[in-house]
């Protein structure tokens, strides 16, 4: 079956998709819908990342990093807010940006 989605997509789309698909089918299985679990024993094209790491900011390069932006107009505070956000909240770039203000409204009420 993944060996479709293989010619369509890239190996970390496939893996992605088949553990959504054999999340659903656990689930079915605890809820009793199924008796075993077909997809368990699939697994989908090995992907090594050997690159690419992300670094991880030490402590004291936050501030250092978010001080030495300019704030001069105020499209520089919008990128220093956001940056502030995004390290301190540890959100990824497309979460971020998908934020509306109710987002961070509810959160504190």
């Amino acid at each position: 079956m993944w060996r479709n989605l293989a010619n369509t997509y890239a190996a970390p789309s496939v893996k992605q998709h088949l553990a959504a698909l054999n999340m659903l089918i656990a689930w079915l299985v605890i809820g009793q819908v199924m008796s075993f679990n077909p997809a368990a024993s699939v697994h989908g094209p090995k992907h090594v990342v050997r690159e690419g790491k992300t670094t991880i900011l030490d402590e004291h390069e936050v501030p250092e990093l978010l001080e030495s932006l300019s704030t001069g107009k105020l499209s520089d505070l919008s990128d220093r807010a956001i940056l502030g956000f995004m390290v301190y909240s540890f959100a990824r770039v497309s979460a971020s940006t998908k934020m509306q203000v109710k987002d961070f409204l509810s959160a504190r009420q």
